[in-house]
């Protein structure tokens, strides 16, 4: 699980164009941010994610809770987080069928959604200006929509094959 900022001021990404001469890019210089919390089943392709207004203890208690939901009553889910201070605020309480588990700060190389989010933001969100905070919501839900409507892409993008599995 990981969560990214997605906003008006967006992204330029590198684009073919003809030599000699650059090519022509709006960006937007706005500072309106949402951000984008998902979990990734990498073995599977399955994902869950949710589009929320702030990164905090509160927000992180929402997909907590929105993600225990969505689970099986058989089912319990490990959660890997990256070493963010929201994650370890006290004031979380952690859902029945969820187990979250902390890697070091400032280790994204092992963190799967990374990559997921790399992919999302190339392919549907870089290069665009977004004229209200709507607007980007509204990107965002599409760009995650699509990425996760293929399950070979989810697997593709968050797959380590040198990532162990965990045995708790």
């Amino acid at each position: 699980m990981d969560e990214t900022r997605i906003g008006q001021k967006g992204r330029l990404q590198r684009v073919w164009w003809q030599r000699g001469q650059r090519p022509r890019r709006a960006r937007d210089t706005r500072y309106g941010y949402v951000y984008l919390y998902g979990a990734f089943e990498p073995k599977t392709g399955r994902a869950f994610g949710l589009v929320l207004p702030r990164v905090n203890a509160e927000a992180m208690q929402v997909w907590l809770d929105a993600f225990a939901d969505q689970l099986e009553p058989d089912e319990h889910a490990a959660v890997v987080l990256d070493g963010a201070a929201w994650h370890k605020e006290p004031t979380i309480r952690v859902p029945d069928g969820v187990t979250l588990i902390i890697q070091p700060p400032y280790a994204p190389e092992v963190q799967p959604a990374e990559s997921a989010w790399r992919v999302i933001k190339e392919r549907d969100l870089s290069n665009k200006v977004f004229k209200t905070i709507e607007d980007v919501v509204n990107a965002v839900c599409c760009a995650w929509n699509r990425f996760i409507d293929d399950p070979g892409q989810v697997r593709s993008a968050t797959h380590y094959p040198w990532l162990k599995s965990i045995n708790l």
